[in-house]
């Protein structure tokens, strides 16, 4: 069975909530995750932080891991769909949201 990517990335929040607000950690971790699942064994049992940083981008090129784009769709969809994957940036938007609105005169009359 494939794992969706919104599914490794729910995961992925729900073990590291810091990662539901930056980006570059769901992405290190998503991948982490990847090469240990599916790599790992195939290059020696190597773990992911020893892996050189042109081997990484090769795989990353060739599409063995997750795309950036991908894991950030997904995540924003996973933080509209599961709301315990919301992170403190989404508490502040939805804080400014009526602001917002406001300023830009989208207020109902």
């Amino acid at each position: 069975m494939r794992v969706r990517v919104i599914d490794k990335v729910r995961w992925i929040i729900k073990e590291s909530p810091e990662s539901a607000d930056c980006y570059d950690t769901l992405e290190y971790l998503i991948h982490s995750r990847e090469f240990s699942q599916k790599y790992s064994h195939k290059m020696n049992h190597m773990k992911f932080n020893d892996l050189k940083q042109d081997t990484y981008h090769k795989m990353k090129k060739d599409g063995l891991f997750s795309s950036a784009a991908n894991i950030r769709r997904s995540s924003r969809k996973c933080q509209e769909m599961y709301p315990e994957t919301r992170g403190k940036r989404w508490e502040k938007r939805q804080e400014a949201q009526e602001d917002t609105i406001r300023s830009l005169g989208y207020t109902s009359p």
